[in-house]
């Protein structure tokens, strides 16, 4: 008897299918459970590895040019060989590409110092350069470029014409310039220059008509110690176009006014550097500023005036600079 129930208590206790099917339930559950939670984190992995991806393409699209380490003392500086300037002007109406296209392009490409890029010189600008502009374009994303075209096409669409007006039967133009830009001042402080100077070729006060280069509103007028009698216009881009050395103004000429690109600011001097009406620390001569308004730096910054001043030249002499 005894043996009977500890038989059938041992089966009872041990009874296999009814344990076993409890049991498989729950090992499936668990299995089930383990594979929901391998597909969320296979999942998880798959959405972190596209972010990664697209992460890594942003990042590609606004930073591929590099253009990251270009300084802004560079771009201020606008070292861009003349030569190289002329040379583009003269492809953009051969390969039908706006000048601030190629010089952006260019510029950027450059570092806005061809000096430390020798590979593209100006006998190779068409078959390097010109020849390959799309090609060399399409590396920098438009966000990029964008800075440096506004920069470029507000300053080539606002100047119209020389800011020094000659008469055209004179057998010699009667100023000089050359490009001064960054040279020593010491009046006041020691500073940079920040423009480039005109000169009256045979230095008379008040012999040469100065012009406004652009279309515009004089926004400041007047006398200022280290620019003498000067003024400032706003052109319709925002751009600032700064005039000093003035040796007086023309009638109708003050805070307010409106100019159309050739008209009569005033008279070359040597202003300046003195009190009011201080004349003669320096040679006769017209100091041009360019202050863009093209966001390349939250600050305010001036540009090298000389390139453009080179292409107004050229525009108004049939292509002839001097």
């Amino acid at each position: 008897m005894a043996g009977k129930y500890s038989r059938a208590k041992l089966a009872k206790k041990y009874r296999s299918v009814p344990r076993g099917r409890s049991f498989g339930k729950k090992r499936g559950k668990g299995l089930k459970r383990r594979a929901r939670q391998a597909e969320k984190l296979l999942f998880l992995a798959a959405v972190a590895l596209v972010l990664v991806l697209l992460l890594k393409l942003v990042i590609g699209v606004v930073f591929k040019t590099g253009n990251t380490s270009i300084n802004l003392s560079d771009v201020e500086a606008m070292r861009i060989p003349i030569a190289s300037v002329e040379k583009l002007n003269e492809l953009s109406g051969k390969y039908g590409v706006p000048l601030a296209d190629m010089l952006t392009v260019y510029s950027v490409e450059n570092k806005f110092f061809p000096e430390k890029n020798p590979d593209i010189d100006t006998s190779g600008l068409e078959t390097q350069f010109a020849e390959n502009f799309d090609k060399i374009k399409a590396k920098y994303s438009s966000s990029a470029l964008k800075p440096f075209e506004d920069l470029f096409s507000s300053i080539i669409g606002d100047i119209k014409c020389f800011p020094v007006k000659s008469d055209p039967n004179d057998s010699e133009i009667p100023y000089i310039y050359s490009d001064s830009w960054g040279a020593l001042r010491t009046e006041g402080c020691d500073r940079a220059h920040e423009g480039c100077d005109v000169l009256d070729r045979d230095n008379v006060r008040g012999r040469l008509q100065v012009v406004s280069m652009t279309d515009g509103t004089v926004k400041d007028c007047g006398w200022t110690q280290l620019g003498g009698y000067c003024l400032g216009i706003v052109a319709g881009s925002g751009n600032y176009y700064y005039y000093a050395h003035l040796e007086r103004y023309a009638d109708g000429i003050g805070k307010g006014a409106a100019v159309k690109a050739g008209d009569l600011l005033g008279y070359m001097g040597d202003s300046g550097y003195g009190k009011e009406g201080t004349v003669g620390q320096f040679p006769v001569h017209l100091h041009v500023g360019i202050y863009p308004a093209a966001k390349i730096t939250s600050k305010e910054y001036a540009v090298n005036p000389y390139p453009f001043l080179r292409l107004a030249e050229m525009e108004q002499s049939g292509g002839n600079a001097s």
